[in-house]
């Protein structure tokens, strides 16, 4: 007889206590003293929103958001997850590092119309500032997304074996 949903979601929800995930809850993480929970958020039998609980040095190792759907079937249940990284933080980041390096290149084409050739010097500053600023966050972002998603995938195999129970 295949695991339920009821019964996969009461496992993941006996090991995840019972937490908001907003903005400043990884502040909470951090000075929390049990360190026997590794995840935390909200689980039903239908539904579920965890994470990793951040800890002091953790540099977004786990920053990523895991939501998913249990749908159950005639062969067994069904699990769809989204892993999301992208925080409101990481946004608002993007949006004004990308407004200062749009406000750079208008006054660089301003001043190569006046016949100002400084700029032509500062062009691979600006392209190694583009490189750190894009594309350092977006690796890490990806990487915490990867490792995120191989720990769920391992974890909720674990899970729906029938046997197992969470300690």
């Amino acid at each position: 007889m295949p695991l339920t949903a009821f019964q996969f979601a009461s496992k993941l929800g006996a090991m995840t206590p019972y937490s908001e995930i907003g903005i400043f809850s990884d502040l909470e993480d951090i000075f929390s003293s049990d360190h026997r929970t590794y995840i935390k958020g909200m689980v039903t039998d239908k539904h579920f929103q965890i994470k990793h609980k951040a800890q002091l040095f953790d540099f977004g190792k786990h920053s990523a958001i895991i939501n998913g759907f249990i749908n159950q079937n005639s062969d067994g249940i069904e699990i769809i997850v989204k892993v999301s990284s992208l925080k409101i933080i990481h946004k608002i980041y993007f949006v004004m590092v990308g407004m200062f390096l749009i406000l750079f290149l208008l006054q660089a084409l301003i001043s190569l119309v006046f016949l100002d050739r400084w700029v032509l010097v500062l062009i691979p500053f600006l392209i190694l500032f583009t490189i750190f600023t894009f594309l350092i966050p977006i690796l890490f972002l990806r990487y915490s997304t990867s490792k995120m998603h191989a720990y769920f995938n391992g974890l909720f195999v674990y899970l729906a074996q029938k046997n197992n129970v969470p300690s």
